[in-house]
């Protein structure tokens, strides 16, 4: 009787006012219900990992390099060095990109950009960054140059190959690759092949043959050279005119003092500064006792 006593008091609007409430309150409490649910159905759903496709390892087949968006990404502020793209390192920095140490750089647009720290993966792989050889046997070279000519590609975004990086990139290490004698004379010319990517990387400079061609006639030049020395240490003939060291006279006794100040045994080298002179004062000495 009282709520029929005091219901003329209220306007249609009150009551659909409480209507509505009643409703949203309704729908709050299932919204959190359904969110329960689905929060502990997603943290079941989080122990589980994507499907694990297996493959068989295949000792023929020559496996195709992967490029990471971090690599992309890193390449974009720095060279990257060629040692880290062999394809099992390559695979290795994409499988574990996200996890891998970062550095942050500057740049216009850009002024935290967080990358790759390259020197850190180098030190994860043991490799040296002032190794003149970047820490690769012949066969891993030719490996990272057909994988760095691939990953120039992506980035020229022209699938021909026939992009500016991407056309440079197949002649540079084309003409290396096209050399008879490149393995045995690998670690002669393999210093300058480093210098000249990093030239082109400094100064955008244009592939030129002629250039290329006058650093492997210095290349075999440093060889022949070593030959002779390395002979001349061990006692034995250069090209017949010369005899065994014991046969030398005591005014050449000094070359035996000498020669070792000159080899390298952690590269097996003659070191390039007294390489011409000491060849050249060898040979006009040993002429003029021939003919006396």
């Amino acid at each position: 009787m009282r709520f029929e006593a005091l219901k003329k008091f209220f306007t249609n609007l009150i009551f659909l006012w409480f209507e509505q409430r009643n409703k949203r309150d309704r729908e709050r409490e299932s919204r959190e219900a359904e969110d329960l649910d689905r929060a502990e159905d997603e943290r079941r759903k989080s122990h589980v990992l994507p499907l694990l496709v297996e493959v068989r390892r295949d000792q023929t087949a020559s496996d195709n390099p992967t490029f990471c968006h971090e690599l992309h990404k890193a390449g974009r502020h720095f060279q990257i060095p060629l040692s880290l793209f062999t394809t099992p390192r390559l695979a290795y920095i994409s499988a574990n990109a996200h996890g891998l140490k970062k550095i942050k750089v500057s740049c216009l647009g850009e002024p935290n950009a967080s990358i790759l720290d390259l020197i850190a993966i180098l030190k994860h792989f043991g490799i040296d960054p002032k190794d003149p050889l970047d820490g690769l046997s012949f066969n891993e070279f030719h490996q990272a140059g057909r994988n760095l000519w691939q990953f120039e590609i992506t980035r020229d975004g022209i699938q021909d190959g026939s992009g500016i990086r991407a056309s440079w990139t197949k002649a540079h290490f084309g003409f290396w690759d096209s050399k008879p004698e490149a393995e045995v004379l690998y670690r002669y010319w393999k210093p300058k092949e480093w210098k000249m990517r990093e030239e082109r990387f400094t100064y955008s400079l244009i592939f030129d043959l002629q250039d290329y061609r006058d650093e492997w006639t210095q290349t075999k030049s440093a060889a022949d050279t070593d030959v002779k020395l390395e002979a001349l240490y061990i006692g034995g003939s250069v090209d017949g005119t010369f005899n065994a060291l014991s046969e030398r006279q005591q005014g050449e006794k000094w070359i035996h003092l000498l020669l070792p100040w000159l080899w390298d045994p952690r590269t097996r080298h003659w070191r390039l500064f007294f390489r011409k002179t000491l060849v050249g004062c060898l040979v006009g000495r040993k002429t003029l006792h021939t003919k006396s």
